[in-house]
């Protein structure tokens, strides 16, 4: 509204109530004392208010996490844009999202950008009463964490391969090592987020361990490590014998009996073999490379006798026995 001097008057417009545009608004008089009332009407065009973006990035962005990015658009008349939001990598869109009082949170998906700093573009589209604009922010990529964990199955024999099973985000990728204090046990391959380290055989004796299985990192994850318990058990063992002298004469030949003790992946060395015909003993060594020959006292029965061959297993064997049969004769 207005008031007539000099018959002119002065009528300031609200814009944000015509919105941008041309726009046909009627113009009124009241009258006044000896003067009737009258209108007409007047073109007036509004141009659309320029627009200015701001972005803001969740702060310490990893690979392969979502990052929230908040786009503020302001107008410079403080008029309020609405309308659609874009966020890019180069050609690359990261998201989308409107404008909800000026602004706007979209969970940006920044994994395909590099690790190190990236540049990303928020693109305003502009609505009917507001111009477009465009704002541009860094985001600094740090390196994915692979979130490790580890297992191992049953309790495995020594002499037998322990398995550890490995799993990380996905993508990672990267060697993985398995350590007992110090040694190194096992070498493997993270691949796509999944692995199977394989452990030396006879590198952990019978027992339970606690190792440290390690990933070394790659170009897009962060090294870490963390524990696996894995339980050896001791091997189970065959004892077999056979007689090695040819010729025994009661009382007087020292016969000598052949013993093999075998176990899978390795030949046992320590631990006591025994022969015996009933409870007595007759002779005895001590397994060396998964082979003893023991040496009989002279026998004094004439004819073939069943004696049992005993092996009292080690610290990564178990104990097993096994039978020979003795021919001895007269002379």
């Amino acid at each position: 509204t207005g008031t007539l001097v000099d018959g002119k008057a002065d009528v300031t417009i609200d814009t944000e109530k015509i919105g941008a545009g041309t726009s046909e608004l009627t113009v009124a008089y009241a009258g006044a004392s000896g003067l009737p009332a009258a209108q007409g009407t007047v073109s007036v065009k509004v141009a659309e208010a320029a627009t200015s973006a701001s972005i803001s990035v969740e702060p310490n962005p990893r690979r392969g996490e979502p990052v929230d990015v908040t786009v503020d658009v302001g107008s410079a008349t403080g008029t309020t844009p609405g309308g659609k939001v874009t966020l890019r990598s180069g050609d690359t869109v990261l998201g989308t999202g409107s404008l909800t009082d000026g602004s706007v949170t979209i969970p940006g998906d920044v994994s395909t950008l590099p690790i190190g700093t990236s540049t990303i573009t928020a693109e305003y589209a502009g609505d009917p009463d507001h111009l477009s604009s465009t704002t541009t922010a860094d985001v600094d990529l740090a390196k994915g964490l692979v979130n490790l964990a580890a297992t191992s199955p049953a309790p495995t024999p020594y002499g037998t391969s322990a398995t550890v099973r490995v799993s990380g985000a996905p993508g990672a990728r990267g060697l993985v090592y398995v350590t007992n204090g110090s040694d190194v046990v096992g070498i493997g391959t993270l691949t796509n987020g999944q692995g199977t380290v394989t452990l030396d055989k006879t590198a952990l004796k019978p027992g339970t361990y606690t190792l440290d299985v390690f990933f070394n990192g790659s170009d897009q994850f962060e090294p870490t490590d963390v524990p696996v318990t894995v339980t050896v058990t001791k091997a189970a063992t065959t004892t077999r014998a056979k007689v090695a002298t040819k010729k025994i004469v009661a009382s007087r030949t020292k016969a000598k009996v052949a013993v093999t003790v075998s176990a899978r992946g390795f030949a046992p060395s320590g631990g006591k073999v025994t022969v015996k015909k009933g409870t007595i003993v007759v002779g005895a060594g001590t397994v060396k490379n998964g082979a003893v020959t023991v040496t009989l006292r002279p026998l004094t029965k004439v004819g073939t006798s069943t004696f049992t061959v005993s092996y009292a297993g080690n610290d990564t064997a178990l104990a097993s026995s096994g039978r020979v049969s003795i021919k001895v004769v007269k002379k």
